[in-house]
């Protein structure tokens, strides 16, 4: 098992799906950012993405942004500033950490 796998894994069983470590890191570094957006930098698909995005959205951990086209404009999506958001990056890098320095 490789890593991401191990990332992966961790990641589904504290936060309920395999994405959401990549996702929250993503969004951490690119927000505002839209689900294509962490899709193309993660190599995650759109749709996973999405789910894991509205997911975070439903904890109120993210807001969605007003869309400035009309329905059909991108949605872009935004951290909520404050302890909670902070927590979530912390427990996604030190997922992350924990593999890079168990494969080590």
């Amino acid at each position: 098992m490789d890593d991401r796998d191990e990332t992966r894994r961790r990641s589904a069983a504290l936060f309920g799906t395999e994405k959401t470590v990549e996702v929250v890191l993503a969004l951490h570094e690119e927000a505002p950012a839209t689900a294509q957006m962490i899709a193309v930098k993660t190599g995650i698909t759109y749709s996973l993405v999405r789910d894991a995005l509205l997911r975070l959205a439903a904890g109120r951990a993210i807001r969605l942004l007003p869309r400035l086209g009309g329905r059909r404009s991108p949605q872009y999506y935004q951290p909520v500033d404050g302890d909670l958001w902070i927590a979530l990056t912390s427990a996604a890098r030190a997922v992350m950490a924990a593999e890079r320095s168990r494969s080590t």
